[in-house]
């Protein structure tokens, strides 16, 4: 259970995205990298388990905001829901993007054995700080907002792990960042490596098997675990994708592995 709500907290969790990136930190020159439309669907396998399936995930990215939506988030203009199933557990994040810069997220977590677990996080950035609300519907007793302090280099849960990282070019990958979590009120330090042409993974999508860049973060102190490799197509014209749209897919996670749990990329789609 640990493992994944490590996971989870990680996952959106940046998780990864697309225009939901804090990409203002650095001060290395970033490019947008999604569509206007984005869908990525992962199946999560257990290594742990013979490599069973055990979940399933999806990242959706629009820039067609509802009224809803502007109510929610006023200045957004890009919306990312990450939803991820892992067993009796179901977690969904919607971020609210300007451009490269996260805004809002609401996050939303269900456990179906323990309503106990339930809860909505609320939060957001203001400067340096990262402003949260969450609240436990059945277990109110356990609500609790606050503030942490995450400088220069925070972002909120996942945005980084696997969204920020596509902006970049893979040379220019911070090689630390800081990450918020507000259920144990600390703020973690992650070292961050990059590698070129790295290795090939199969995907279960019309790609077949891609050579892919790779980017290792792990916990700057200990215990540093196994830490998270995350797989990325190379940014060329053979891996371009949105058809009709003013800007491209392009850099998205093939692979993600977080301890024994691994994200394969099994659809995509990008369009105007």
């Amino acid at each position: 259970m640990r493992k994944i709500k490590i996971l989870f907290l990680c996952l959106m969790t940046a998780v990864i995205t697309f225009g939901l990136a804090a990409c203002s930190g650095g001060g290395t020159t970033i490019d947008q990298s999604w569509a206007a439309n984005e869908t990525l669907e992962y199946n999560i396998t257990d290594s742990d388990k013979g490599n069973a399936v055990v979940g399933n995930a999806s990242f959706v990215t629009t820039t067609k905001l509802s009224e809803e939506d502007k109510t929610a988030s006023p200045d957004a203009d890009t919306k990312m829901t990450a939803t991820v199933k892992i067993g009796n557990i179901t977690r969904v994040t919607v971020y609210y993007a300007k451009i490269y810069k996260v805004l809002k997220l609401i996050s939303t977590y269900t456990d179906t054995d323990n309503p106990e677990n339930n809860y909505v996080l609320n939060a957001y950035h203001d400067d340096k700080n990262y402003v949260y609300k969450l609240e436990y519907p059945s277990a109110k007793n356990k609500n609790k907002e606050g503030k942490l302090n995450v400088g220069e280099s925070g972002y909120s849960d996942g945005e980084f792990l696997y969204f920020y990282i596509r902006c970049h070019d893979i040379s220019a990958v911070p090689s630390s960042i800081k990450v918020a979590d507000p259920f144990t009120d600390t703020v973690t330090t992650l070292t961050c490596t990059a590698e070129a042409n790295n290795a090939s993974v199969a995907t279960s999508t019309e790609l077949g098997t891609v050579t892919c860049d790779k980017v290792n973060v792990n916990r700057a102190d200990t215990p540093v675990g196994r830490g998270i490799s995350v797989y990325f197509l190379p940014e060329t014209k053979d891996y371009t994708y949105g058809e009709g749209s003013m800007i491209k897919s392009v850099c998205f996670p093939t692979k993600i592995v977080e301890n024994n749990l691994i994200f394969t990329l099994s659809n995509f789609s990008a369009t105007k």
